[in-house]
Order: C-alpha cells, then structure tokens, then sequence
C-alpha cells in the first residue's frame, strides 16, 4: 500500500492549520512553509490571499484562461492516471519520451551485441 501524496491545497491548508498554534516557533515555521509551497507553485502570500478574496465570486474569465485552465486540468489528469510507461497520446501512440524511458529502464533485457 502506498502512501498519500498530498495534494498543493492540502499542503497549504494544513500550514494554514498551524498558522493557529500557541506555539510561536510553529507559527514561524508554518508561515516559513507556507512561503516555500506557494513559491514552488508559482505564486507568494499575495496570491494566495487574491485566491480567497475572489472565492465564490463570478469573475468574468477569459477564452485564453480558460484554455489555460483546461489544458493544466487535462495535463494532470492524465499524469495521474498514467505512468511514465503506459501513456499513450490521443492518437493511441506512445510517445518518444515513454519510449526512450522504456529502452533505459529494460537495456539489461537486451542482448549484449544490441547496446
């Protein structure tokens, strides 16, 4: 049984839980660990607080964000659902990268004069 990975909401709202501890090193470090979460997906404090201001509110979005939006959802997806080895693109294909990992990993099941 593999263990969880958690996901980047779930990272930043249990951060988030330990802003509220009575404990102030925590709290340090929590806020510490906020920053580097949201700076590796590409955002700070700012633009985690632009995010909770604009819940629920029905923003007009863009075509263009809204592709954006869509192509990340489907990247994900699809990275989820599939590994390194067994994805194949839309037209039923592996791709290049999938095979070249494929060849790396199983060059020993290979006779020694193919190398």
């Amino acid at each position: 049984m593999s263990a969880h990975k958690k996901t980047l909401e779930e990272k930043i709202a249990d951060r988030v839980r330990m802003l509220a501890s009575d404990k102030p090193g925590e709290v340090v470090a929590a806020a510490n660990a906020l920053k580097l979460i949201l700076a590796s997906a590409g955002t700070d404090m700012n633009g985690l607080a632009h995010a909770i201001e604009n819940l629920g509110k029905n923003a007009e979005v863009s075509k263009d964000q809204m592709r954006k939006v869509w192509d990340a959802a489907v990247q994900h997806t699809e990275n989820r659902l599939h590994g390194t080895d067994d994805f194949r693109s839309t037209d039923g294909k592996p791709t290049w990268q999938s095979v070249a990992l494929f060849c790396q990993r199983n060059k020993y099941k290979l006779r020694p004069q193919t190398h």
